[in-house]
């Protein structure tokens, strides 16, 4: 075949192309946003053909919480009394409820394990936008969403809360509870005028936000994502990041220590430099404590103090500002 027929073929089957990859792009654009896929295979549907299903379960009370399921949007907060609400596309399955005494299980419904044909919207749907896109844009998806709220009266004292979660956004308002333990794959949480004994959370790729949040212990563990609080009152914090900054400003009391392989670590506390222990080790980076500089490579000061700081960047700097002054 000659050079200029080459090419002409090339190009050719390169429109082509390129007009079949716009045609599936506006049709799941257009309409055709959704795909269903189980045991039986999968097929494309659309939007306007998705129902909205609705669970919804009132208990006298329940303490503790166990929650183990795939991909939903999640908020804990106060209400008239004890419930569990979901909304979901009718197609799908919805997840069990049920009460073990007085502990409230959820469990089940889009798990790969259980065969059942589960929904995800490849452009706005609940993997896709929520958790992966969503960890970008820092937004909530308006469709195509699956919602689960929990409900709890103003001022109940739960006991021990758990989440297990593939994809989510989790958004928890005005809880108090004896420990809140969270692992979730990718998603966002937000935490706000809450109350812990003990506080755990752990994403591979999200963000993670407090406001208000008072924890007797707290720890957090990210992937990818950064950590950011504002009135934090802790007596003892471990912030573990491999990728993304840190900015807590609060009352740090007990031992903390953070941790940070890639971003910059800023922390804020109320009490004065001189009721803590300081250890900082900074690779590559800066140091800055009250605005001076502290020397390079690695800085210690303090002994005996009631409280210790512990800071350790690879590859960011370090601002810590105390109160007092």
């Amino acid at each position: 075949m000659a050079k200029p027929t080459r090419y002409i073929v090339a190009l050719a089957l390169t429109l082509v192309g390129a007009g079949a990859a716009l045609a599936i792009t506006g049709a799941l654009t257009g309409g055709l946003r959704s795909v269903y896929f189980g045991d039986d295979g999968f097929y494309l549907g659309s939007e306007a053909n998705i129902g909205t299903g609705r669970q919804y379960e009132s208990f006298e009370s329940f303490s503790d919480i166990d929650i183990d399921v795939t991909a939903y949007q999640i908020a804990f907060r106060e209400g008239d009394g004890y419930s569990v609400e979901i909304t979901r596309a009718s197609e799908l399955p919805g997840p069990d409820i049920s009460l073990e005494g007085d502990r409230l299980v959820i469990s089940g419904a889009g798990h790969e394990r259980s065969g059942e044909p589960r929904w995800v919207s490849l452009m706005r749907g609940t993997i896709f936008e929520n958790g992966i896109v969503g960890l970008i844009n820092g937004r909530w998806s308006g469709e195509g969403r699956r919602d689960m709220v929990i409900s709890y009266p103003k001022g109940a004292a739960l006991g021990n809360v758990g989440i297990v979660i593939g994809a989510a956004d989790i958004g928890i308002y005005g809880l108090k509870a004896e420990s809140l333990d969270i692992s979730c794959s990718f998603g966002n949480l937000y935490v706000s005028g809450s109350d812990f004994s003990r506080l755990r959370a752990s994403l591979d790729a999200g963000n993670c936000e407090l406001d208000g949040v008072r924890a007797d212990t707290a720890g957090f563990s990210l992937n990818a994502g950064s950590l950011s609080s504002r009135g934090l009152d802790s007596g003892g914090l471990e912030a573990d990041i491999d990728v993304g900054g840190i900015d807590i400003e609060g009352t740090l009391r007990g031992d903390t220590r953070v941790s940070a392989g890639t971003g910059d670590v800023r922390l804020e506390s109320g009490l004065p430099e001189s009721e803590y222990d300081i250890d900082l080790d900074v690779s590559i980076g800066v140091a800055t404590i009250d605005g001076d500089r502290t020397p390079e490579g690695g800085f210690r000061s303090g002994g005996g103090a009631e409280n210790s700081l512990s800071v350790s960047a690879a590859l960011g700097s370090v601002y810590i500002k105390f109160g007092g002054r």
